[in-house]
């Protein structure tokens, strides 16, 4: 029979066995191996072969374990039943330590096989909670059925709370951690909206003065003044907006989300779908922006001429990408008229060769055959290695 020696320095053993793993589990290691450090320095504190952690997983109602000492290659991992009749069950239900003393011999508890396999004669269960939120349960198992274990459940339920206080603090980290990143990729994308929307109205600025200039030239002398001093005007604004320019507008965007969600925004009449095939790609955001503008502008056009009232029709937006050469291929086509021979050169298709040209890319347009118009644009990925300052387009 132990004494008040052998008490004093087994207490003394469980201290210092708590104050080691305290200090592992309030480090930054993974779960899993703190959990394998935990098994076996409680069954070195306890004196036996056998210790294991059991994950409880309410969906199915059984215990699974998840690490363990002293057992065959296979048993981690193996699920248990988290019954009344199974003693970590109880234990997991109840959020009280459960002792077994004579494991075979009980009638009130099943013997499973893996315990029996093992040898397993006695066992002490303890709940691993978060107040009254059950997580799982610690097991130290004995095969000697002399009923010491019941005299470890202080230490044990040390243990566990240890355990419990590690789980909770990494899944806190975690959270935050998810949080954080959440923030950021919304953060990065209402700066991609931001800088989008802002240079989208520069470059309406710009098409503003374009037109401008060109009625000034139609105009008799007479009226030119007056053009020049609303040009100057426009000039005025759009030199304090380019003030306003965000830094690093060179970086690189998804051009698939971007033009996805401007595919979608576009209306034209009842009677004419759009649909778009676009693969995945990464550009600059300034090249992304250019091609936005032509898609908006090739569509539009489609909408206006290629279809009558009385025969609709459909407007496509496709997207193909060849990585291996580093090029993208624009398509915008309609199944509607068709381009006519005769029909002139318009201020909208000046301004898409402008844009194509800025992204060192070239235009193609075709009749489709069965009726319709394709205008196709390849263009290099990285837009033709464009300066940050040429990021605004220039109006033709």
């Amino acid at each position: 029979m132990a004494g008040p020696s052998d008490a004093l320095e087994r207490c003394r053993t469980h201290n210092r066995i708590l104050a080691e793993f305290g200090r592992h589990a309030l480090s930054e290691c993974d779960l899993a191996s703190l959990l394998d450090e935990a098994c076996e320095l409680a069954a070195g504190g306890t004196g036996v072969t056998h210790a294991k952690v059991l994950r409880y997983r309410p969906e199915r109602d059984d215990l699974l374990i998840v690490a363990g000492l002293g057992w065959r290659t296979g048993v981690i991992g193996t699920a248990l039943p988290a019954g009344m009749r199974s003693p970590a069950g109880r234990c997991i239900r109840n959020l009280e330590p459960v002792s077994v003393a004579d494991l075979p011999s009980s009638s009130e508890y099943e013997y499973h096989d893996v315990l029996r396999e093992h040898g397993i004669l006695s066992l002490l269960d303890v709940p691993i909670a978060f107040e009254t939120e059950a997580w799982g349960v610690f097991e130290v198992d004995s095969e000697r059925s002399d009923g010491a274990a019941s005299q470890e459940t202080p230490f044990l339920m040390a243990f566990a709370n240890l355990i419990a206080h590690a789980i909770r603090q990494r899944s806190i980290a975690a959270e935050r951690a998810a949080l954080s990143l959440d923030r950021e990729v919304l953060l990065r994308k209402r700066d991609v909206l931001f800088r989008e929307l802002h240079h989208r109205v520069n470059n309406n600025f710009h098409a503003i003065a374009g037109l401008i200039e060109m009625e000034a030239r139609r105009v008799p002398p007479e009226a030119r003044q007056g053009f020049e001093k609303l040009a100057a005007r426009v000039a005025s604004i759009i030199d304090a907006h380019e003030h306003l320019a965000a830094h690093d507008v060179a970086r690189n965007v998804s051009l698939s989300f971007y033009l996805e969600n401007l595919v979608s925004a576009l209306h034209g009449p009842d009677n004419v779908a759009v649909v778009r095939r676009i693969a995945p790609a990464t550009v600059p955001l300034r090249v992304a922006v250019r091609l936005g503008m032509i898609v908006n502008e090739m569509a539009t056009n489609s909408f206006k001429h290629a279809f009558s009232p009385e025969r609709g029709g459909t407007v496509e937006v496709r997207l193909d990408v060849d990585a291996a050469a580093g090029t993208g291929r624009l398509v915008v086509a309609d199944d509607g008229k068709g381009l006519a021979p005769e029909t002139r050169r318009r201020s909208g298709l000046a301004l898409v060769e402008s844009l194509v040209e800025q992204i060192g890319g070239r235009l193609e347009r075709t009749n489709r055959t069965g009726g319709g118009l394709k205008s196709a644009i390849v263009f290099p990925l990285n837009g033709g290695d464009q300066a940050d300052s040429d990021f605004l387009p220039r109006v033709a």
